[in-house]
């Protein structure tokens, strides 16, 4: 059997290769932990926070992430909406939101979600992506606050510092 392409793709690329080491290095003890991965997106980072041990539940909230996901990890991959978490107050002892809050709308509430879920003695882990280069894009279309696929790389942009840089640019 052919390797999944997730891990095909991770073994390519020098970012998703920093994300992962980055997430396991930061990572707190999950042996005989319930844990809760929100933004699993296709998999790949649930597959290494599942070989670290514990008991993972993967969610995102787009259709397509969660079928990639669930046919690298098999199973416990849920699609979530982004109005509210499904799930149980202090039902995880961890949650980890692994760059995904550049997806939610309120993150005050989403905030508090997450504390809930882990309850008082449970752990948060967040970890988002910390843009130090800009690339100009060409795309076909966005989705929300997303763009979406289609997009092509067109040039470096080292005149423009990256908090600049924001999908609220293209409304105007």
């Amino acid at each position: 059997m052919s390797e999944p392409w997730q891990l095909q793709l991770y073994r390519r690329s020098l970012k998703k290769k920093a994300t992962v080491k980055a997430m396991l290095d930061h990572l707190p003890r999950v042996e005989g932990r319930r844990c809760l991965e929100l933004g699993c997106g296709t998999g790949l980072t649930s597959h290494f926070l599942r070989q670290r041990g514990g008991t993972w539940t993967s969610a995102d909230f787009e259709r397509d992430h969660v079928r990639s996901a669930r046919g690298l990890v098999r199973d416990r991959v849920l699609q979530i909406d982004d109005r509210s978490l499904p799930f149980r107050s202090e039902a995880f002892d961890l949650v980890a939101a692994i760059n995904f809050l550049e997806h939610i709308k309120d993150d005050g509430r989403f905030f508090a979600e997450m504390a809930e879920l882990a309850g008082d003695v449970g752990a948060k882990h967040l970890m988002a992506d910390h843009p130090e280069l800009v690339a100009e894009v060409s795309f076909d279309h966005t989705s929300g606050r997303r763009i979406r696929h289609g997009a092509s790389f067109k040039r470096w942009r080292d005149d423009k510092p990256p908090r600049e840089c924001t999908i609220d640019q293209l409304d105007s």
